[in-house]
């Protein structure tokens, strides 16, 4: 089983204050680990008007996971620092 999975993993590079992935997006991709680096969670405020910085992903960290296993839109914006 692990195997299996370890077999469709791939690698990205992304630039610095590039969009990985964009909040309320159908999933087309998989999930992410960060192996170096680190990105920034930003979720649009209630008026849907302006990003808000919750959290930063570091190294170890992973994102994407909930669009692939439910099948739903994306829940945040995920925009790589460095």
């Amino acid at each position: 089983m692990m195997e299996a999975i370890v077999s469709k993993l791939g690698t990205i590079f992304s630039t610095p204050e590039e969009e990985i992935i964009k909040q309320d997006d159908l999933p087309t991709t998989g999930m992410f680990f960060i192996s170096t680096g680190d990105c920034a969670v930003n979720v649009r405020n209630q008026q849907r008007e302006t990003l808000v910085a919750i959290r930063l992903l570091v190294e170890g960290d992973h994102f994407g996971e909930i669009g692939v296993i439910y099948g739903c839109r994306r829940t945040a914006t995920i925009i790589s620092r460095n």
